[in-house]
């Protein structure tokens, strides 16, 4: 038996407004990475900022500059950062704190890299479908860096190895070349 449930403009109304509500407070609030190599790392630091780039996605993104920052942890899935010196820097972010004190910040999900992603357009509007969880882009500097900050970790490109000793000696001069940040890194 079919049951009828009535509803009133003004209960509609009510409903309407609590689900936008609900909408507009969902916000990703959980951890973002930036994976960067020694050469970044140094930038980084000394800037106190991690700052936008050139994206190259032009064609994708109406946002020519961006950060790119990472829903995983992991080091070895997805960025793999150019370097001679076979390290991967992670730098953990607490987003909470940079979406509420961030000016403008606006964190978006992104995967344009990955080649399962499809575009659709619909009336003339730019549909990106995603396929992956992994990318967020972020439309403004990182700075004050050390206020958004949680930890800098370090890992070998290749998983399960063991830091060398011309490694273990990079790692020792970031430490001495910054100071203030020693409290952030892990190795």
């Amino acid at each position: 038996m079919k049951k009828l449930i009535r509803l009133t403009e003004s209960d509609l109304h009510k409903i309407i407004k609590e689900s936008m509500k609900r909408i507009l407070a969902e916000t990703y609030n959980s951890d973002l990475y930036h994976f960067t190599n020694l050469e970044g790392i140094y930038g980084i630091l000394k800037s106190n900022c991690i700052s936008l780039m050139l994206s190259g996605d032009d064609e994708y993104d109406d946002n020519d500059e961006v950060v790119c920052l990472s829903r995983t942890s992991n080091p070895y899935i997805g960025y793999c950062p150019n370097t001679k010196y076979d390290l991967i820097f992670r730098i953990t972010l607490d987003t909470s704190k940079m979406s509420s004190s961030i000016r403008r910040m606006k964190i978006k999900p992104w995967s344009m890299n990955n080649p399962r992603t499809t575009i659709d357009y619909w009336n003339g509007v730019k549909k990106i479908h995603s396929v992956s969880d992994y990318e967020e882009r972020a439309y403004e500097n990182i700075s004050p860096l050390d206020k958004y900050c949680k930890k800098i970790d370090v890992f070998p490109l290749i998983k399960g190895e063991k830091f060398d000793e011309e490694q273990i000696k990079i790692l020792n001069n970031l430490k001495e070349d910054f100071p203030q940040w020693n409290n952030y890194f892990s190795w």
